[in-house]
């Protein structure tokens, strides 16, 4: 931070999840590789009304955490990546991290980050996630940035330089659950770099997507890899998979 820029920018969107919230802000402010001053933490709260906003207001009055809060706003929004591109207005950080509410940020998981970005200055860095269920770990998601044209690597995993966000974003509120892809395939195909960290990044807490998000995100999904020249029809066993699971899906919601 010789230059007064920060290493490394951290954004946190939250809407009505303060007990999530609260894990996500201890992670990132009691965060132990990066120096006081090296880290740009920003918080996006829509509007909550369940106690969110005095929690912001408290830990951003804290003094006893390793980082403070560099910038919070509760206020309206137009959903999940307005409030990211609201975050990314903000952003200084040569380096810009998403790690939403719910979230936890692992200890030491930036250990070097800044060195791997002064070695691949244009590069996207990705991790992985470990995956809980109900507090107790279930599995990790992580797999080689080479499968965007097929699905997307761990957003909350990765740190995106903020040049290249300046350049290829911001996401578009067009889509409702899939413009982190559509901004990461926009790159990759584009011939952006992407580093593999080999490491987990953070703990996701598993909510599950009700049967409409999920035919959204495959509706998206797919319109995202047509816009690139990526698609490739289905074979008809993969959309007998696709059937059955959703079959399944429903199949367990009646029973349970």
């Amino acid at each position: 931070m010789a230059d007064g820029t920060p290493e490394l920018t951290i954004i946190t969107i939250n809407r009505n999840d303060c007990a999530g919230l609260e894990r996500t802000l201890r992670s990132v402010m009691e965060e132990r590789s990066l120096e006081p001053g090296e880290l740009e933490y920003i918080v996006i709260d829509g509007a909550s009304t369940d106690g969110s906003v005095q929690l912001v207001e408290e830990y951003a009055s804290r003094k006893d955490f390793r980082h403070g809060i560099s910038f919070w706003v509760s206020e309206p929004d137009g959903g999940i990546y307005a409030a990211m591109n609201k975050g990314l207005a903000r952003a200084t950080g040569k380096l810009v991290g998403i790690i939403n509410s719910g979230d936890t940020l692992l200890p030491y998981a930036l250990e070097g980050l800044s060195d791997i970005h002064r070695d691949h200055p244009g590069a996207v860095l990705y991790g992985a996630f470990s995956v809980m269920k109900e507090g107790v770990f279930d599995w990790v998601q992580g797999f080689t940035a080479s499968e965007l044209p097929n699905k997307m690597i761990p957003h909350n995993a990765s740190f995106v330089p903020l040049d290249l966000y300046r350049k290829y974003g911001p996401y578009s509120e067009y889509f409702k659950i899939c413009a982190d892809y559509d901004l990461f395939l926009k790159m990759y195909v584009d011939g952006v770099p992407f580093v593999w960290l080999n490491r987990i990044v953070c703990d996701y807490a598993l909510g599950g997507l009700s049967d409409r998000a999920e035919q959204l995100r495959l509706s998206e999904s797919e319109a995202i890899r047509r816009k690139y020249g990526c698609y490739v029809e289905p074979s008809r066993m993969q959309k007998a998979k696709r059937a059955v699971r959703r079959l399944l899906k429903k199949i367990f919601f009646f029973l349970f």
